[in-house]
């Protein structure tokens, strides 16, 4: 795990925070791995950030009371997701996304370790959590310990920049 707080403390200017993170970010990618996920509390300087829960709450708006509605969000966050991959010349293929709470909501019906196993495995994924932590290999959206709102990241190669 990685504490901005402390590194910040030790780094004389942004730029060379920026730089220091960027290089602790390829040499975890450059690890042969099957998955490569990312996981900060903000969106990292340089990647293009998707907003998962203004996209699919705009999309759900009207369909709300559909009998397929997790199928319809599902098909529609592929869609989604699929077009919004990145390429950097320095990390390859990304996708990252912001504001992913709505992923945690029971009514869709996101498998949501499958979500994370599938979409990190050919690229980045970087996820920008806010408020969330991982603790004991799971992914909390929030400070609280609600099992309701974590995913087991058990199986997944991952790195925290919190």
């Amino acid at each position: 795990m990685l504490c901005k707080k402390g590194l910040v403390a030790c780094r004389d200017t942004a730029w060379e925070f920026f730089c220091y993170i960027m290089g602790i970010l390829k040499a975890f990618l450059s690890s042969p791995s099957r998955n490569h996920l990312v996981i900060s509390d903000g969106c990292i300087v340089g990647f293009d950030y998707i907003d998962v829960g203004l996209e699919i709450s705009a999309f759900i708006e009207d369909k709300i009371s559909d009998r397929r509605l997790s199928m319809r969000v599902q098909d529609r966050l592929n869609v989604l997701l699929r077009s919004h991959i990145c390429k950097s010349e320095e990390f390859g293929e990304y996708l990252a996304l912001t504001n992913i709470g709505i992923l945690f909501e029971p009514l869709l019906k996101i498998d949501l370790e499958g979500f994370l196993d599938r979409w990190s495995q050919n690229m980045i994924l970087l996820l920008d959590v806010g408020k969330g932590h991982v603790q004991d290999k799971h992914l909390f959206l929030t400070q609280g310990c609600s099992r309701d709102y974590s995913v087991s990241l058990e199986g997944i190669n991952y790195i925290e920049l919190l």
